[in-house]
C-alpha cells in the first residue's frame, strides 16, 4: 500500500513599498506569512496593534488582520514567505 503526502507549498515574494504607499484597508487571509525587512522602515498594524519595523527586523502574520504604510522618505524592501501561496 502506498501513501501519498501532499507537500505544503510556500511562495517567496520580494516587495518594495514606495514612500507614501499604504494599504488603508485591513486584509485578513488564511495564511502564515513571515517577512524579513531588507531595508527601510514600515508601519505595520497586526490585529490593530501598531509596530514599526526596519532593516533587520522580521515579523509573522498568522491569519491575523493587518495593514501597512510607508510614511518615510525611502522605499522599504521586504522578503516574504507565504503559505499557502496566494499570488
Amino acid at each position: 500500500r502506498s501513501r501519498r503526502r501532499q507537500a505544503k507549498m510556500n511562495e517567496v515574494v520580494h516587495s518594495t513599498f514606495q514612500p507614501g504607499a499604504a494599504r488603508e484597508e485591513v486584509i485578513m487571509r488564511p495564511t502564515t506569512e513571515v517577512a524579513y525587512m531588507i531595508s527601510g522602515m514600515l508601519e505595520l498594524w497586526i490585529d490593530g496593534e501598531k509596530f514599526t519595523v526596519s532593516a533587520g527586523d522580521s515579523f509573522r502574520i498568522r491569519g491575523d488582520s493587518y495593514r501597512w504604510a510607508n510614511p518615510y522618505d525611502t522605499p522599504a524592501i521586504a522578503v516574504w514567505v507565504i503559505s499557502p501561496p496566494v499570488y
